[in-house]
């Protein structure tokens, strides 16, 4: 048997009881997922710009810009890394990223401070520069699949980063990757609830151009426009994934300590069950 949790009934007026005291879930107004393009200053009242993804779960990504002109990605706490290295270990070729840049000779100080032949390579330099100095050091992946597979569950697992349907809705707008909101023939058109490839560009791509002063299109992040309302459903709904998630986590503990003792030719189920995961994110990464 396991113990899920203590769900309280609800009462006929709506509300739960709580240690013995009537609760209410009360809607929340917070930010829409998507893209969002801004203008920032600093103390010297120079101007830069950033590019950042909101996501309904899952670490947050932003591109900026420094007072140098140069382009940086930054994903969460991690420690940020130059743009052009970021889109190398997306799988974008040089000539690729060159060609299809607008202003391009943004990226050309950080190519000749860091340069990656090949997409493993530059994903390799992008993982270790992310994990300098941050505060779980320990946790760092330190074989190259290791780096992949944490680089894949960053952005293209379900389980642990989705901008929602309305997130991609507005970000498949603001990129124009539809022509209006019923066609669906552009060639960039997504429907994937997480980040794609595409987007990644098509934000550095955005950013050169707002850096040369090109794109005048800015966001209000505060504006309720850039709203949207948080229903009670979905707040349950978000709580009850944590602790299933929570629930996933203790069981697989569990089970690893259970399995230490038990081998199957040789190797012990948990080592099987973990090497069985890595391969099949492997395998999700080879197909994206």
């Amino acid at each position: 048997h396991v113990n899920l949790c203590d769900l309280p009934l609800i009462t006929e007026e709506g509300t739960f009881i709580i240690n013995g005291s009537p609760r209410v879930i009360v809607h929340q107004i917070i930010r829409c997922p998507g893209v969002y393009f801004k203008a920032q200053f600093d103390q010297k009242n120079r101007r830069t710009h950033l590019v950042s993804f909101l996501s309904s779960y899952g670490s947050w990504v932003r591109f900026e810009s420094d007072p140098k002109g140069l382009l940086w990605a930054k994903v969460g706490t991690f420690r940020k890394v130059p743009a052009c290295l970021f889109l190398q270990a997306f799988g974008f070729s040089m000539e690729t990223i060159l060609t299809n840049v607008y202003y391009a000779d943004q990226l050309l100080d950080t190519i000749e401070r860091i340069f990656a032949s090949s997409t493993e390579e530059a994903l390799n330099f992008t993982v270790t520069l992310m994990w300098i100095a941050h505060y779980s050091n320990k946790k760092r992946p330190k074989t190259l699949e290791r780096k992949k597979i944490f680089f894949l569950e960053q952005f293209f697992l379900p389980q642990k980063y989705s901008l929602s349907s309305l997130g991609r809705d507005r970000l498949n707008r603001k990129f124009r990757m539809k022509k209006n909101c019923e066609s669906k023939n552009s060639p960039y058109f997504s429907e994937s609830l997480t980040l794609t490839p595409t987007d990644i560009f098509a934000a550095v791509d955005y950013l050169a151009r707002l850096e040369y002063g090109e794109g005048k299109y800015l966001d209000d992040i505060d504006h309720l426009k850039n709203r949207r309302v948080r229903l009670a459903g979905e707040l349950i709904q978000t709580q009850f994934r944590l602790g299933l998630t929570r629930l996933e986590k203790r069981a697989r503990l569990k089970l690893q300590e259970y399995s230490e003792t038990v081998y199957e030719g040789g190797v012990s189920t948990s080592r099987a069950h973990t090497l069985e995961k890595v391969l099949q994110k492997k395998s999700v990464l080879q197909s994206i």
